[in-house]
C-alpha cells in the first residue's frame, strides 16, 4: 500500500543549504600549501526534473601554512605555520541515485563541480612571491541527504578537491640556497568533507 511504501517523493522546490566542512590540506612539493582548513558558506539549490540538481554557492577557508624564504638553506629557510585563508565560488550538478524519491527519507547522490578559488592576504612574515593566488579548482565525489521533515533536509558528502599550486621562480632558482622545489605548477589532491542543512520552499 501506498502508505506502507519505503519511498516518498522529493519536492521539485529550490532553496538554500548552510555547510560547513574540513579540508586536511596540502602543502605540496615546497611545503607551503594551506592545511588544516575550515570551510563555511553557502549554496543554493535548483532542481532539473526528478534526478538531477544543479546548484552555485560561495564558501570561505580559513587555514594555515608554513613560509618558506627560499634565500635560507634547507635547515632554516621554513617557518610557521601561520594563519592564511580564501574565498571560493563554485557550481555543480548532482545526480541522484534514487531519481527523485527517498528511501525511508535518505537520497544517496553523486556529485562534480568547478569553481573560482580567490587566496586572501599572505602572511606578513612571507617575503618571497609565494601566493595562493586566483585558480580554477575541480571536485567531485558523493553523498547522502537525509529528510527528516519534507521540506528540510541534512546533508552529509565526501569529495576529491583538486587545486594547482603555482610557486615563484626564485622556489627554483634561489640566488644562494639549493632550491625549494623542482617543478612550477603542481596540482594537489585532497579530500574535502562537509555536513550542510538545507530547506526546500
Amino acid at each position: 500500500p501506498p502508505s506502507a511504501s519505503p519511498y516518498r517523493d522529493i519536492p521539485r522546490a529550490r532553496g538554500p543549504v548552510f555547510a560547513i566542512g574540513y579540508l586536511p590540506g596540502a602543502e605540496g612539493t615546497a611545503g607551503v600549501g594551506l592545511t588544516n582548513i575550515t570551510t563555511i558558506g553557502a549554496r543554493f539549490d535548483v532542481p532539473l526534473g526528478s534526478v538531477m540538481r544543479i546548484s552555485f554557492g560561495l564558501f570561505y577557508g580559513m587555514g594555515e601554512r608554513f613560509v618558506v624564504d627560499p634565500t635560507k638553506d634547507t635547515a632554516t629557510r621554513k617557518s610557521g605555520p601561520e594563519p592564511d585563508g580564501f574565498l571560493l565560488a563554485d557550481g555543480e550538478v548532482q545526480l541522484l541515485i534514487t531519481g527523485g524519491k527517498t528511501w525511508h527519507g535518505i537520497a544517496p547522490y553523486v556529485v562534480g563541480g568547478a569553481g573560482f578559488l580567490a587566496g586572501g592576504g599572505e602572511p606578513a612574515a612571507d617575503t618571497s612571491d609565494y601566493q595562493l593566488s586566483t585558480s580554477f579548482v575541480f571536485d567531485g565525489g558523493a553523498g547522502v541527504r537525509w529528510y527528516p521533515s519534507r521540506r528540510l533536509s541534512v546533508q552529509l558528502d565526501t569529495r576529491v578537491f583538486l587545486l594547482k599550486l603555482r610557486y615563484p621562480g626564485d622556489f627554483l632558482f634561489p640566488p644562494q640556497a639549493p632550491p625549494v622545489t623542482d617543478v612550477q605548477d603542481e596540482w594537489t589532491r585532497q579530500p574535502w568533507f562537509r555536513v550542510g542543512v538545507g530547506w526546500t520552499f
